[in-house]
């Protein structure tokens, strides 16, 4: 069995994120770990070398399919969210393909 672990968008997820990976291969279990590209630094060589641990990068910013034109920023203070979020979605479609 294999698990995906994907933090939500920023350093503050990635941690836990990465020591639920570590309790998950504790018990055997094969865990994947994506990220956006972006965070690959925070990542200790020693996590990225754990046999039941594959660390998976993501393109921090992909090209978005033609939406509607988003709301401006200043009109929608989680539109850097939202787009974060397409971009990751996108991304995860691809890796599932």
């Amino acid at each position: 069995m294999e698990i995906w672990v994907v933090p939500f968008f920023g350093q503050g997820h990635l941690f836990p994120c990465m020591e639920l990976c570590k309790h998950i291969a504790s018990r055997d279990f094969e865990s994947t770990f994506i990220i956006s590209s972006n965070l690959s630094t925070s990542i200790p060589s020693s996590f990225r070398q754990h046999p039941h641990i594959q660390v998976i990068e993501i393109p921090s910013s992909l090209p978005s399919p033609p939406p509607p034109p988003p709301p401006p920023p200043a009109s929608d203070p989680m539109h850097h969210h939202f787009k974060h979020h397409e971009q990751m979605a996108l991304a995860l479609q691809n890796l599932l393909s």
